[in-house]
């Protein structure tokens, strides 16, 4: 212990970077901390048994169809009765994807026989998975989990094509919200994504709601919503145009499944426009979970999801600790967890890529690979004022790595116009605006932290910036 103060001491005079022993402290504190929390104490979600999500694979469809002289429904009808037969369990309804009607598809099956068992490495996805025809059929299991509840809403007055945007040119930065809905009641202008021109719901007007099955994707319990307002806050500090698009996949409860967000995933990826996707939730231990991955892949060119890292203080990157989407090792996913500032906090000289005074949430995720940045974990108190009732508002104080991943989205769209406008080319952008933290190299990916209002020049521009109590952008 004492050898590596003493080094920490000696770096600190020889490098000149200004840090303390608080900071030393804290890499002691966060060494321990990660050994500590590298066990598997996260909830694994309960396998819904008799149902199934599956993915067609389109062009090994349309080769078979063309082979057999038969129409694409027909193939998916055959291999239905195929897998029937072989693993000796009947499919009683075959639902699919609101608004799509092609490759995706739900099983409810019966009750499979004691030694056919639907989990496992001899399970039935497995099974599927492997089995012939080879690369036609995608199998994952579905299973529900949870939002953090907060259990409030507004009074529904408004009309969602109210606050749709009339203009639909491409001067918008286009965020889609996949989470609970999104309440436009606590929201005073137009600010909606308008799908006049990328409709592929009947009657959508913006967004859609997977979880009552219709076009009206408002928000009845919270989550979305302070997300969204974490995000549009921001960007109206900066004056960066955006239109929001919610796609709800939870539901009054938190409440959310996989096939829900599958579908809700796969609406996006069916979009003509581009779009940052903010994903603030998670599920755990599931590994072989490969349609919504699939799918975020095919859609590389198009969509960057900002997902959250998830609350319960592991380290995913190791087995049975591990989060989903943010642990897809899918490009165009970038995945952040949550800082706090501590006493110490210091800006960056003009030109440095280090920064300190920043820790690690205790309650945030971590992952050398599986982590990209931190960013604020506990600073959100959102005023929620209601657009035909303004004296009604009430403040909102949230934290968790679901609003870290907000502000993350925000700093992404503001800095979209900065690149060519290619989800990697965002993401790179957005990570090189945050700074380097000591005592979280392996434990973050690359020690980044993505701080409130201060952005990265790299020496090559105006130096960090921040707001002033007049939300005043001033340069320090």
């Amino acid at each position: 212990m004492k050898k590596s103060i003493l080094l920490i001491i000696g770096l600190c005079l020889i490098g000149a970077w200004g840090c303390t022993m608080d900071e030393g402290n804290f890499i002691e504190k966060e060494t321990h901390q990660n050994s500590a929390k590298n066990k598997k104490n996260v909830p694994i979600p309960e396998i819904i048994k008799d149902e199934i999500v599956i993915q067609f694979n389109h062009q090994r469809i349309k080769e078979i169809a063309a082979i057999e002289k038969k129409q694409t429904d027909i193939v998916k009808e055959d291999l239905r009765e195929l897998y029937e037969n072989r693993y000796k369990f009947t499919i009683n309804d075959v639902k699919k994807c609101d608004c799509d009607n092609d490759d995706i598809e739900l099983w409810k099956i019966t009750a499979l026989p004691k030694f056919v068992e639907i989990e496992g490495d001899d399970g039935l996805v497995a099974n599927i998975n492997k089995g012939e025809p080879s690369g036609v059929v995608e199998a994952d299991y579905n299973f529900y989990f949870k939002n953090k509840a907060y259990s409030f809403q507004g009074i529904f007055s408004s009309k969602l094509s109210d606050k749709v945007r009339l203009n639909t040119s491409g001067d918008f930065i286009n965020i889609a919200i996949l989470d609970t809905g999104v309440d436009y009641d606590f929201f005073p202008d137009r600010f909606l994504y308008n799908s006049s021109n990328t409709s592929n719901c009947q009657d959508e007007i913006s967004g859609w709601d997977f979880v009552n099955h219709d076009n009206d994707p408002k928000d009845d319990q919270g989550h979305g919503t302070v997300v969204t307002k974490i995000i549009t806050n921001q960007l109206d500090l900066y004056n960066i145009a955006y239109s929001i698009m919610a796609v709800k996949t939870f539901d009054q409860n938190g409440v959310g499944s996989y096939w829900s967000n599958v579908c809700g995933i796969n609406y996006l990826a069916k979009k003509q426009d581009n779009f940052i996707v903010n994903t603030s939730f998670g599920f755990y231990g599931i590994t072989d979970q490969d349609i919504f991955k699939n799918i975020v892949d095919s859609a590389s060119d198009r969509l960057l999801l900002v997902s959250s890292a998830g609350n319960h203080g592991v380290d995913t990157d190791v087995s049975g600790n591990e989060h989903f989407p943010s642990g897809y090792d899918s490009a165009n996913i970038l995945t952040v967890g949550g800082y706090i500032k501590g006493d110490f906090f210091a800006s960056p000289i003009y030109g440095s890529p280090y920064i300190s005074g920043i820790l690690k949430a205790d309650g945030s995720n971590y992952g050398n690979s599986s982590v990209d940045a931190l960013a604020s974990y506990n600073e959100h108190t959102i005023n929620l004022s209601y657009t035909t009732k303004p004296r009604d508002g009430f403040n909102v104080s949230v934290q968790g790595t679901s609003f870290a991943a907000a502000e993350v989205t925000a700093r992404a769209a503001q800095l979209s116009r900065q690149t060519s406008g290619t989800p990697l080319a965002i993401k790179n952008r957005t990570l090189s605006s945050g700074y380097i933290v000591r005592g979280l190299d392996g434990v973050i990916n690359d020690g980044k932290a993505i701080v409130r209002h201060m952005i990265n020049s790299g020496g090559s521009g105006p130096g960090p910036t921040h707001y002033n109590s007049t939300n005043i952008p001033v340069a320090f």
